[in-house]
């Protein structure tokens, strides 16, 4: 009797609105069965719940002995959402009877994020972010499809960080499909909303008048939500010491391509060179 499963869930969780509730493998019929109730229902919650699901009397009725029910909901980490340390909760407990309650259990959702600071120096240890270059970020391997992102918030006086998170599948706008982040004028932007697991940061475009990244940057995250990373060659990964992942670009020094009307000016000038040697050469020989 007066069966319901109580539900709460942190502020960083935002609960999908919708549960799928089974008995044998069968599913249970609302409001047959039983009903949903929200902050939205009426009447709706009353205490601190994210929601309730209150059996009917006539569904308790036919429950015997080792029935088992489950009952299946998601929610979506949110803009609240608590980053690495102790996690984002989910507490459910039953309520049953006149009064009786089971014991409460909790689920921990943890995600993390990954902070960049992409940046030149012109002098040793003058550090300046550096504006409008280009970064994919993918998983596993760098030659794997990048993430898809959506933009939160640009950099600002309060913040210097553009801030962009993973996109979820019920996302419809604002979705970068290509997943490129380009930097601000800070040099500095933030990845929400990912696993603790093994990435790639890749540079695509690099500002004007700088070189490339000839290597992706391999990056960690563990469990406990400290970062690691390093090129993607090296041998071990470093720890995050300065709270930032830190990308230096160097000014360009590459030659212009092939083709090219710097390329052609050398390619003339040694020409003039190897004829200049020749007329000495021929000219020395018919002294002699």
């Amino acid at each position: 009797q007066n069966y319901v499963l109580h539900d709460q869930m942190s502020d960083g969780l935002t609960f999908a609105g919708s549960v799928s509730v089974t008995k044998g493998g069968q599913a249970l019929e609302a409001p047959r069965d039983y009903s949903l109730v929200t902050s939205t229902s009426t009447p709706a919650i009353t205490d601190s719940c994210t929601f309730h699901i209150e059996f009917t009397q006539d569904f308790c009725d036919t429950l015997k002995a080792n029935d088992q029910i489950i009952v299946t909901y998601s929610a979506t980490l949110n803009k609240n959402a608590t980053i690495a340390q102790d996690g984002n909760k989910n507490e459910t407990w039953l309520k049953y009877g006149d009064n009786s309650v089971t014991t409460h259990k909790t689920t921990t959702t943890k995600t993390y994020e990954i902070p960049v600071f992409k940046y030149t120096e012109k002098t040793v240890g003058n550090k300046t972010g550096l504006l409008n270059a280009t970064f994919i970020l993918t998983k596993e391997s760098e030659t794997t499809a990048a993430i898809k992102l959506v933009k939160v918030s640009n950099a600002d006086d309060s913040n210097p960080y553009d801030v962009y998170r993973v996109a979820m599948n019920s996302d419809t706008t604002g979705v970068i499909n290509n997943g490129e982040i380009t930097t601000p004028s800070t040099g500095k932007f933030k990845i929400q909303g990912l696993d603790a697991d093994t990435y790639y940061l890749t540079e695509t475009k690099q500002p004007d008048g700088y070189n490339l990244l000839k290597e992706s940057i391999k990056i960690k995250i563990n469990e406990d939500g400290a970062i690691t990373y390093a090129t993607k060659s090296a041998t071990n990964l470093d720890p995050m010491s300065s709270g930032n992942i830190e990308v230096e670009n160097k000014t360009g020094s590459i030659l212009p391509s092939t083709g090219g009307m710097g390329t052609t000016l050398f390619y003339i000038f040694g020409a003039i060179l190897v004829i200049g040697s020749g007329v000495v050469l021929i000219t020395k020989k018919r002294m002699k």
